[in-house]
């Protein structure tokens, strides 16, 4: 596998295939383009990855997810985006979808539940989920929905739902910083209102 670093304004760092850094770059993923640029400097990523811990790959057998919401206004135009992985690192599905008007932790809710529901798919059995949403990590965890917006809560019983079909499932909060490529994905379909799905079959 050829490795690559994401890397922008929004200090992505992300192992990635040739053929997946053609495609990003075709939906505007490339210099002054509506996402920060992807450079093709070649570097030991993995090795920097577990330096400054923006990703750590998950054990033999377990996916890792990374998901992000975006809110422009809160409520707003608002996207989810998402990314999952092997645990060699390499990148079986990346997505980024406007939503339309919603709040914040609605959509970090919303990105949760539609990774889980693309690794379920793809028959993935075992997955971490990381996200950056101190709020909804502790939802699900706690499962204290008293005080939960309706809509809110409907979707977190949407995750608990995918949950029971899984043989192990943990979610982690973690610092935005380490969350960036989640984060780009989700604002790029906030502010530009796009909606894609990039699969592992799609790569090649």
């Amino acid at each position: 596998m050829i490795q690559e670093t994401v890397s922008s304004k929004c200090q992505i760092s992300l192992p990635m295939k040739q053929s997946e850094i053609l495609i990003m770059q075709s939906l505007g993923f490339v210099e002054n383009g509506p996402c920060p640029s992807i450079l093709s400097e070649k570097r030991n990523v993995r090795h920097k990855m577990q330096r400054d811990g923006r990703w750590h790959p998950p054990p033999p057998g377990v996916f890792k997810i990374n998901t992000d919401g975006s809110s422009r206004g809160n409520p707003g135009y608002a996207g989810i985006g998402g990314v999952g992985r092997e645990s060699d690192g390499n990148a079986c599905f990346i997505f980024s979808c406007y939503k339309g008007i919603h709040s914040n932790n609605y959509m970090e809710a919303l990105a949760i539940c539609s990774a889980l529901e693309q690794g379920l798919a793809m028959g993935w059995q075992r997955i971490i989920c990381e996200s950056d949403s101190q709020i909804i990590i502790n939802l699900l965890k706690t499962h204290h929905l008293d005080n939960a917006h309706w809509r809110l809560n409907l979707v977190v019983q949407q995750i608990f739902q995918i949950c029971c079909n899984l043989e192990f499932i943990s979610f982690v909060h973690i610092p935005r910083e380490w969350n960036r490529v989640a984060d780009c994905l989700a604002k790029w379909a906030s502010q530009f209102q796009g909606n894609w799905l990039l699969a592992e079959d799609m790569f090649g």
